[in-house]
């Protein structure tokens, strides 16, 4: 490990710490006080030239989605601890860490990941959710002198990925289909930026039998995973004007 820095402005002494980077261990310098202090104001500066609208209107969130909160979160028996695990994840400033929420179609993980963005987004921090079933059935269409336009990947730098729907079949997906989500997930994990993920693969192992072991293990790697039990909200809304 290399020998401690000394900031030649505020002589302040720091360490290294070891960062993942590929096949190699590389070392990243720990911020003295005015280098943190120097960063903070550039990023409040930058926040406060963007406006809610405008991170919203990049944010991929679309019709009942923009509006989802914490607070109007019907935390019904099975979500309790999900709710718990995002709210502690949404906590600022964010942490390198990766949340998965797992469930049946229903459940509420779409509602809840909605809201980790939703809260972010009210203290202007810029969030992308990517409906990751679209953007691969995109892709694939893309293919083939006849495709169609081919989709732009989310931006490497946004303070917070939710990839939403990851792999909803059992069915595992073509090697280039994996490539395309790893060339996404890889430079976040190495960066060290956090993900949110939903799926509806109940178990680890299941979700890697669909998106291969390579991409399994680098979401895993500083991963927490919170299964949703709750019913679907969607059949029991239906059941409920059937009987009435």
């Amino acid at each position: 490990m290399p020998a401690p820095y000394t900031c030649e402005k505020c002589g302040e002494s720091r360490e290294w710490t070891r960062v993942p980077f590929r096949i190699r261990i590389a070392y990243r310098r720990d911020e003295c006080s005015c280098e943190r202090e120097a960063r903070e104001a550039a990023e409040l500066a930058e926040r406060r030239h963007m406006t809610y609208e405008t991170l919203m209107a990049h944010s991929g969130l679309t019709g009942w989605l923009r509006d989802a909160r914490f607070n109007a979160l019907e935390a019904r028996p099975g979500m309790e601890e999900a709710i718990q695990a995002a709210k502690d994840f949404a906590g600022l400033p964010l942490s390198g860490d990766t949340l998965i929420l797992s469930g049946d179609y229903g459940c509420g993980k779409t509602h809840i990941a909605a809201s980790v963005c939703g809260y972010l987004i009210r203290r202007l921090v810029r969030v992308r959710l990517l409906n990751c079933d679209q953007y691969l059935k995109a892709v694939k269409d893309s293919w083939g002198k006849n495709g169609g336009e081919r989709p732009a990947p989310p931006a490497g730098d946004v303070p917070l990925l939710v990839m939403d729907e990851l792999a909803p079949n059992n069915e595992m997906l073509h090697g280039s289909l994996q490539s395309e989500l790893y060339d996404i997930v890889n430079p976040r994990y190495q960066a060290g930026l956090p993900m949110l993920v939903t799926t509806n693969q109940r178990t680890p192992s299941a979700l890697g039998d669909v998106i291969g072991g390579r991409l399994l293990d680098r979401l895993l790697h500083r991963a927490r995973w919170v299964d949703i039990t709750a019913s679907s909200y969607r059949m029991r809304e239906y059941s409920e004007r059937k009987r009435g």
